[in-house]
């Protein structure tokens, strides 16, 4: 078992993928495994262009490239980062937005500092906005935050910013494949219902917005 599993869920990005990776593989924490999902489909015109970027990582072994047949949706492309998964963590990056270099190993000593009932964790993060300016996230409770999840006053601000214990995952089950969109909001509803959070006050993760 690694310590931690990063899932990528890839579609229409082809252009980011690889800035995406290697800011995984730029991690401190070595001890990981990278599973980039395509999601776009074989034969599709993105999912070629995915496959060619992705040619690069050939012969890297902890670098994992699953292609669906047929676009399928993102909570199915989690789904079968999921099921490939073997860290005794589980990480989610969007395609388009990027890990700083200790992001890992800080987030794995913060969860290793915990006990069992806390199941998931996330951080500070820089958002670069449209007009090229630049936010700092605000959010940092941590605890039990099943009711603010609830009432919407929580916010991990970012499919990127998902950490799981594997063994919250294993419990919880498999994201709602029925969730076209907005599928790690309730997904994390079902982890904070019995799960503690933790929180890392460090921006180690870039989220960009077009």
């Amino acid at each position: 078992m690694v310590k931690v599993s990063v899932i990528i869920p890839t579609y229409h990005r082809a252009e980011c993928i690889c800035r995406a990776v290697d800011s995984v593989l730029a991690q401190t924490l070595k001890d990981i495994e990278i599973i980039v999902v395509d999601d776009n489909g074989v034969e599709t015109k993105y999912g070629k262009e995915t496959a060619k970027m992705m040619s690069r990582y050939e012969g890297i072994e902890n670098v994992i490239y699953l292609r669906h047949d047929v676009n399928k949706n993102g909570a199915v492309a989690r789904n079968t980062g999921i099921r490939r998964a073997t860290g005794q963590y589980i990480s989610f990056l969007d395609d388009d937005d990027i890990y700083t270099p200790k992001r890992l190993e800080l987030m794995t000593k913060c969860m290793d500092g915990k006990t069992a009932d806390s199941g998931a964790c996330y951080t500070a993060y820089i958002k670069h906005m449209a007009n090229g300016k630049l936010q700092r996230s605000q959010d940092k409770v941590e605890g039990d935050v099943y009711v603010r999840a609830l009432m919407r006053s929580f916010s991990h601000g970012s499919g990127s910013n998902l950490f799981y214990r594997k063994s919250a995952v294993d419990e919880i089950g498999l994201f709602n494949e029925s969730f076209l969109r907005n599928q790690d909001l309730e997904y994390n509803l079902r982890i904070l219902e019995k799960y503690k959070v933790a929180y890392v006050d460090e921006p180690l993760m870039e989220v960009f917005r077009s």
